[in-house]
């Protein structure tokens, strides 16, 4: 778990909570907090006595004070000595929160919580971390998940798709239910109608009958195209497990527009870049095209790169600066960035980022798309 990194501000839906507590009417009880320790790694959260034996709880959600931390795994400690390992790897400032974490089981006492993370910013002073519990029966009422595709996988296979070919809906959560053998799910990347991407790290090992938790999607509720899971079966050596994916629907969200032109957009590259570690910008030469394009899309490969924001030069000398605040794993992508007015021929991509790592000779190489 140590070797997680942080995903971008965009991969997780982030929830402000009010200064002067969390609401009664949503049934949330704060269940313990720790002032965590400078530069550890791991700390534990006990559960107040007071509030243990108060009643079951079927969510939980962490709220970070005072100083900035990186979450990278929780682990949920049950009184009757099992647990529930959950993969959070995110970036929060002081006053907000994880996203609601559902628990596999209501039916079992919180003992105490385990946190994996770093501190961030200034050493003067260590982050707060507080555990608010959910109490059972008090979520809203149950959600409909719609089955959206499925696909049989093989023992000993590493990588598959599930194409959506169910719905075309705009989904907001997505979740995977598996049949017939145990699947670990390493990771999952969602590829939308937009031609955009999100990766999501899963690490769930799922018993035959399971599901993993609820997945939030980035941004808006978006169409799916389709999910590429990686993983591993679990049981005989021939065994296989059917694996379905579900989604939950934003509410009121109307149906899916069609993909422009019958289906995804064209992505064209445009030019590529070497960027420093620890440098500040860079600029992108479009020297692949000439064409006129109204969307941009940025890929990175060898190092995870943080982009803050965008200018673009436009052939008649125009520019525009686009916000962006995500971070990109290597491998990863950008959302799909939309450019105001007609289609225009594209000069050059100036970009602002941070690239990660531990070595100071670290790289990236982005890779700048162009579509209409």
């Amino acid at each position: 778990m140590r070797s997680g990194r942080s995903v971008g501000w965009g991969l997780v839906v982030l929830g402000l909570l009010a200064s002067s507590g969390v609401s009664r009417a949503e049934e949330w009880v704060e269940l313990g907090s720790r002032r965590v320790a400078e530069g550890a790694e791991k700390d534990t959260i006990p559960v107040a006595a007071a509030q243990a034996g108060t009643g079951r709880f079927d969510a939980i959600k962490l709220e970070v004070q005072e100083r900035g931390i990186e979450l990278l795994d929780l682990e949920v400690h049950f009184g009757n000595g099992e647990r529930q390992d959950v993969a959070v790897r995110a970036q929060f400032r002081p006053g907000e929160s994880t996203r609601v974490i559902d628990l596999e089981r209501s039916d079992r006492v919180i003992e105490r919580v385990v946190l994996v993370y770093r501190a961030r910013g200034r050493r003067d002073g260590a982050p707060i971390v507080r555990v608010l519990g959910r109490r059972a029966g008090a979520a809203a009422p149950a959600e409909r998940w719609e089955d959206l595709g499925e696909r049989v996988v093989d023992f000993g296979a590493e990588r598959d798709t599930i194409p959506v070919t169910a719905r075309e809906g705009r989904f907001r959560r997505i979740r995977l239910e598996v049949t017939d053998n145990g699947v670990e799910v390493l990771d999952l990347d969602v590829r939308f109608v937009d031609g955009s991407k999100q990766d999501v790290a899963v690490r769930e090992h799922i018993a035959a009958g399971g599901r993993t938790r609820a997945i939030d999607l980035e941004g808006a509720a978006r169409a799916i195209q389709h999910v590429g899971i990686t993983y591993r079966t679990r049981g005989a050596r021939q065994g296989k497990a059917r694996v379905k994916l579900q989604g939950l629907q934003a509410e009121g969200a109307a149906a899916a527009p069609a993909a422009p032109r019958g289906g995804e957009p064209r992505w064209e590259l445009l030019g590529r870049r070497e960027v420093a570690f620890r440098a500040e910008q860079d600029t992108i030469p479009v020297t692949a095209s000439e064409g006129r394009f109204r969307r941009l899309r940025l890929e990175v490969e060898g190092n995870a790169i943080e982009v803050i924001d965008l200018r673009v030069t436009f052939g008649n000398g125009d520019e525009q600066d686009v916000q962006v605040r995500e971070r990109i794993a290597a491998g990863g992508s950008t959302r799909a960035i939309d450019l105001p007015g007609e289609a225009r021929v594209i000069r050059s991509v100036r970009l602002r980022y941070k690239t990660e790592g531990r070595d100071a000779r670290g790289r990236a190489t982005v890779r700048l798309f162009g579509a209409d």
